[in-house]
This record gives C-alpha cells, structure tokens and sequence, in this order.
C-alpha cells in the first residue's frame, strides 16, 4: 500500500513527471511569446506510449488523440500553466494559436531516464521520468528536472494536492461553496455520524441546502 500513487493531473501516468518538468519550467518565463522552442525528454515508455505509436501527436484531432499526446500536452501545460479536463476539449485544442504553438514542441527518448531494458517494474519505481526544456529567442534554455511526480510513493501529495485536485474536477461541475463544505467534510469522515451528511453533496443535482449539512471539528 506505502508503494501506490495517485495521478495529480488529469492524463496517463507516463505524461505525470513531463507535466510537472514542463510547470517548473513555464514559472520562469515571464513573456511566453519569447518561447523559440520547448524540448521534452521522456524515459522510453512514456515516449513510446505517447509520441511513436501515435498516428499523428503534433495534430490531435480529439478529446482521445489529445490526452495521449506528449507534444500537446506538454504544450497546454506551457501555455496555460497546468493542465485540466478542459484542457482536451475540441474548442481548446483545435485552436489555431496553440495548434501552432505545439509545433515548436520536440520530443525525444531519453534512456537514462527509464529504458525498456530495466523492466517496467523499475520504470513504475523510477516514475516514469521526464525532463523539459525551454529556449527562449535569445538563446536562454530554463528547465525543468525529472522527478517523480506528485502522488508518486516517492513524491507523496501533501494535504494541499488533495484539496486541490478535488477542487480542480469538482468546482466546475459543483461550484467552490459545494467544493470547500465537501472538502471541509472528507477531512473529517471519520467522525460523520452518517454517511447522508456526504451523498448529500455529493447529487450534484439536487438542491441542498449546502449549509445544512454537519461537518465535524477536525
């Protein structure tokens, strides 16, 4: 159980570790037009399964070619500084600016990261590494290093991660008051008196009286 991890971004778990290089890299860069070209090193799997065996990674053409694309994704977190559902929805990724954003976006297997040779056992330990660089137009490359990412045994997710994950997927669907009475109440489920309290924020729905619901001291 110590060894399970947790995905913290809404994609495979072999994009994990490249989505949190390419945010480090992007917090450096001020002016994103200054962007000439964004490089990502993947350990062998992570490429294989997003970049080589896709049809076409540099044009997503769906909701499905999109969150397995390594050039997309790595490109909508550079643009927007993270990644989210909505992040793969058709208005979004077939627009023109980013569709011709992403060809500044190389890709490249980078063995030392995570070979097929190791096994995929020790790629799973390693967390599917990937590292990000960005050159600006003046010849300045930032990076952003390949660790495991949060959620990985390695890289636990803080309290905060949690709390932040929940309220990246639930806000849009649910709104921030529902969102911070449930998180209010998961952090003290063991304390509820009765399971009610939660499905009763959790029928998206139906009409509660949010306020109503008991949430016990933590």
């Amino acid at each position: 159980m110590n060894d399970a991890f947790v995905k913290r971004w809404p994609v495979g778990s072999v994009a994990q570790s490249a989505i949190q290089a390419a945010i480090e890299a992007r917090s450096r860069i001020k002016d994103l037009s200054r962007i000439k070209q964004v490089r990502v090193f993947a350990e062998e799997g992570a490429y294989d399964h997003l970049v080589k065996i896709r049809q076409d990674p540099w044009n997503p053409i769906s909701r499905e070619t999109a969150d397995h694309s390594l050039p997309y994704i790595v490109s909508a977190v550079v643009l927007d500084g993270t990644i989210r559902v909505n992040s793969f929805t058709p208005n979004v990724f077939l627009n023109p600016e980013r569709q011709a954003f992403i060809k500044k976006v190389t890709c490249a297997p980078a063995p030392e990261l995570g070979a097929h040779a190791m096994g995929k056992h020790k790629r799973v330990e390693m967390g599917y590494l990937s590292r990000v660089e960005i050159e600006l137009n003046d010849s300045t490359v930032v990076h952003g290093d390949a660790r495991p990412f949060p959620g990985h045994h390695k890289n636990p997710f803080t309290d905060v991660d949690l709390n932040e994950k929940l309220r990246e997927n639930v806000e849009p669907i649910a709104g921030a008051q529902r969102v911070a009475r449930l998180t209010s109440l998961l952090w003290s489920l063991d304390k509820v008196k009765s399971t009610r309290e939660l499905t009763k924020l959790l029928a998206f729905g139906g009409k509660v009286d949010i306020d109503s619901v008991k949430v016990p001291e933590r």
